[in-house]
Formats: structure tokens, sequence, C-alpha cells
């Protein structure tokens, strides 16, 4: 959705005609370009509107997310969610899966850290961790053993 069609959308929901949702911090015949995806309305100016009209910000960002966002980004988030899930049910294989194709598929040297601590943690397997990646990672962290 652009922000256009999420102002509209917004707009729509509120029952409000375009001229009460510029509410004079923009005039309504700019305000319809914006909706119709013919003129760019400046941060500001969105901002003032969507607070003039108590708009959270996230559920109006969350309605841009999909059309906003890069395609890696996009793999990347989908697998963090897949990686979660399966951490959060303790499936050990699935998130042994899920870091394979983070390694394969995601270029965030961040997701694949959580992956492999992931599936260390499951495993108790935190001893293992490379010593250099703990040192990167947090000076002096340590991981006591218990036995």
């Amino acid at each position: 959705m652009t922000i256009g069609q999420a102002l509209r959308k917004i707009r729509q929901n509120l029952d409000l005609t375009q001229k009460e949702m510029a509410a004079n911090i923009v005039t309504r015949p700019f305000y319809a370009k914006v909706e119709a995806g013919k003129s760019r309305i400046s941060a500001d100016k969105l901002a003032a509107i969507l607070f003039e009209h108590d708009v959270d910000i996230t559920y109006f960002y969350q309605l841009l997310r999909a059309t906003y966002t890069s395609k890696q980004k996009k793999i990347e988030s989908d697998l963090n969610n897949k990686m979660e899930q399966a951490f959060n049910v303790g499936k050990i294989d699935e998130i042994e899966s899920c870091y394979q194709e983070i390694l394969s598929q995601s270029h965030s040297k961040i997701l694949k850290l959580r992956a492999m601590i992931s599936v260390a943690y499951l495993k108790n397997k935190l001893n293992q961790i490379d010593p250099k990646i703990k040192k990167d990672l947090f000076p002096g962290f340590k991981i006591e053993v218990q036995h």
C-alpha cells in the first residue's frame, strides 16, 4: 500500500472528507493529489495530519511496510519470524533448518549470529561457540558450563 492509499484508507475509516483530513495542514487539492499518488507529501505534513487525527504511527507504517520493504528484507524478516516460532516451541530441527536457510539466503550478520546462538542454546552447546565470536559479540563474554 502506498502512502496515498494508506491515507485514503485511514480517511475512509475515520469517515472524513478530503478537506477534513487535510485539516488546513495542506490544501484539499494537494491532499487529493497525495491520495492519488500524483504528489509527494513531506514527512512534517504527513506527521501533522496523522497526529491531528490521532492515527497511530505504527499502524500507518504497518500499512506501508509491504510496499516499501526490499525483497531481501522481506526474506530476512520471514526467516527471522520462522526462526523465532521454532525457538519459542523448542523445535531444534526446525531451528537448524532455519539456520541453514539464513546462511544461504541472508546478508544479515546479526540474523546469522542469532540463528547460530539459538541452535547452540537449544542443543545446550553454548560453550562450543567460537571464542572469537563470543569476544566480538560481548567483550568479556563468558559461558559457564555446569557439570
